[in-house]
């Protein structure tokens, strides 16, 4: 299993797709810390609570946010599931999908490993390169904005434990994602149906609760009991140990559920 997984990393820094999507998000990453700046000094008006909104310095204060305050901001962002869907979407394309037409699943299986340990080892390669493509825009825009504004400030309300919560909560619901897209990836055998398919779900079912969730309760709750809620939900500064038990008992069954389900469909299938 050691081995697999070795294999996998390499792989994995070597997947052309992981350094495009790293390379995006450091630059996405750079942009803020560099509006941040500009912004801090009075020279525009930036927003990011909501997005990325840009004017002229008479249509707002001046930047304040400290580094750690816009780590958590820009973080949230990047959890977006819409956002996951197209980023975790063609990076679970490429790294796991495409490797059917190379033939390196077939070579894999045809040396004697197990197929449920070439599914784990798979997912654990990609959630720790989603883990890095996730954090480094937050991180870039922080650094941005401790240089201009200091890293924490005691009107932040942010602390320690707070932080530590948010980063653990989040994770195991990125983990889930990353269980899903590996799931997709590897029932599908070509990136670019791979990608589509993981983007349209994903879509499908951020639409589908957001219009009718309004209107009917019960769609309502179903909602809030699926991972597209509760990495959101994860965020939240204020949460009782009930919802911080239930972010996770719902992120590690989606889980569970996800790996069981990619070991079998992956047994089942025949590789060519």
């Amino acid at each position: 299993m050691s081995n697999l997984v070795r294999a996998e990393f390499y792989k994995l820094r070597r997947d052309k797709m992981f350094w495009v999507l790293l390379l995006i998000m450091a630059m996405w990453g750079i942009l803020h810390a560099v509006f941040i700046t500009l912004s801090s000094k009075g020279v525009l008006f930036l927003d990011i609570t909501g997005g990325f909104m840009v004017g002229g310095p008479e249509e707002g204060p001046k930047y304040s946010a400290t580094g750690m305050a816009t780590f958590l901001i820009t973080l949230r962002a990047a959890s977006n599931p819409i956002f996951l869907s197209l980023l975790l979407g063609m990076f679970a394309g490429f790294f796991i999908s495409n490797e059917y037409k190379t033939g390196v699943v077939k070579n894999v299986i045809g040396c004697g490993r197990g197929r449920s340990e070439i599914f784990i080892s798979k997912w654990i390669a990609y959630f720790i390169g989603v883990i890095v493509i996730w954090l480094i825009f937050p991180l870039i825009a922080a650094c941005g904005a401790m240089l201009a504004n200091g890293f924490i400030t005691a009107s932040d309300s942010i602390s320690l434990v707070l932080i530590v919560r948010i980063l653990g909560l989040a994770l195991v619901q990125l983990a889930a994602f990353s269980a899903l897209l590996v799931f997709i990836g590897v029932v599908v055998e070509e990136s670019g149906k791979a990608i589509i398919l993981s983007i349209t779900i994903i879509v499908g079912l951020c639409l589908f609760f957001l219009i009718l969730g309004s209107s009917f309760p019960v769609i309502l709750t179903v909602y809030e009991y699926t991972i597209l809620h509760q990495i959101g939900a994860a965020f939240s500064p204020i949460l009782s140990t009930t919802e911080i038990v239930r972010n996770i008992c719902i992120g590690l069954i989606t889980l569970f559920v996800l790996l069981f389900s990619g070991i079998g469909a992956f047994g089942r299938k025949e590789v060519k």
